[in-house]
């Protein structure tokens, strides 16, 4: 592919900055997702559904951005190829707006654990452009995107490292601004999932402009693995920016795989959307942080109610579910022997 198509870089810039309502939870699944609680807080939960928009996942945003970005820097130009590492998410939305930027190939860097079902949606739209690549032993998928370049393969995009991947997440923060103050209400908590951590640097830099004393709250992997979520080793080791910060001195929230799972299928059965596996585990982590904060006599502290009496947490779902049936299966133990 030698040319830009003017079309798919309209559609590219126009999808980037335009997204659907908020879903606010109904009370009988938020009684049954916070059962565990010691005492009843006063919670109302909102989920952005990201996941309902082209390519079907939360990083239209940041993939457009970053592509923009490296054109600006003659980096990305018609007939080239772009190396991603990336769970997934990212890369797809490269691969479905490619022509955007006259892009020829894409390949992604992908862990070995990425599900079958995610791979699949990589190749679907990207046929023979697409090439998946895997890092060698030891090795990981950033440091073998690096050596893919060296070797004169493409252009390395880093996701993890490119302040451009955090800035295309300010669109979704300036949404759930206007959407929150279209409802008359306040914001007191975000909760996210922590892949990259873009959304979450992006939450922090962005929502406490309009809504001051917004408490951040990021899920990282405490046992089994979740899509679009790292443990915090594998922050620590592979992430540039600075989520830390983001998540002031509490840090993250340990999630449960099962837990994960199990709020993300209740989630699914209670409102018809098909809400992923990342975000049941914002809603575990931010489940969690409240009961902490609440036992330790911190709450007030931490986070403030809204002028209703609510303590109003906004969640991203960054994922579908339907792509993770195999996992599901496995992890819930659906579909008997």
């Amino acid at each position: 592919m030698g040319f830009i198509d003017h079309e798919e870089r309209r559609i590219a810039r126009y999808s980037a900055r335009h997204f659907g309502n908020l879903v606010k939870l109904p009370d009988s699944l938020l009684e049954v997702i916070t059962a565990g609680l010691s005492k009843k807080i006063p919670l109302e939960y909102y989920i952005l559904p990201l996941h309902e928009r082209e390519g079907g996942n939360g990083k239209g945003g940041p993939a457009t951005e970053l592509c923009f970005s490296a054109e600006k820097q003659g980096r990305i130009y018609p007939g080239v190829t772009v190396i991603v590492p990336s769970s997934g998410n990212t890369v797809l939305n490269v691969i479905y707006r490619r022509r955007a930027w006259g892009i020829a190939k894409v390949v992604p860097v992908l862990k070995r654990t990425v599900p079958l079902g995610k791979q699949v949606q990589l190749l679907v739209p990207g046929g023979d452009d697409v090439h998946i690549e895997y890092p060698r032993e030891g090795q990981t998928t950033i440091e073998r995107a690096i050596e893919l370049e060296r070797e004169g393969i493409g252009v390395f995009l880093n996701q993890y490292g490119d302040p451009a991947s955090i800035i295309g997440q300010f669109p979704v923060m300036d949404h759930i601004i206007n959407e929150m103050e279209s409802r008359d209400e306040d914001l007191c908590a975000f909760g996210s999932a922590l892949g990259t951590t873009s959304m979450t640097c992006a939450a922090f830099e962005r929502l406490n402009d309009a809504f001051p004393g917004t408490h951040i709250i990021g899920g990282a992997c405490m046992d089994g693995s979740v899509p679009g979520a790292r443990t915090v080793a594998e922050l620590e080791e592979g992430i540039e920016f600075d989520w830390k910060t983001a998540l002031g001195p509490l840090g993250p929230v340990l999630c449960g795989q099962y837990a994960s799972f199990a709020t993300s299928r209740k989630m699914v059965e209670m409102t018809s959307r098909v809400f992923g596996p990342s975000c049941g585990m914002a809603v575990v982590a931010s489940t969690q942080r409240f009961q902490s904060l609440f036992e330790s006599g911190e709450l007030e502290k931490y986070v403030h109610l809204n002028r209703h009496g609510k303590y109003t947490v906004v969640m991203p779902s960054m994922d579908t579910s339907l792509v993770y049936a195999d996992e599901y299966a496995k992890v819930l133990g659906l579909g008997g022997k």
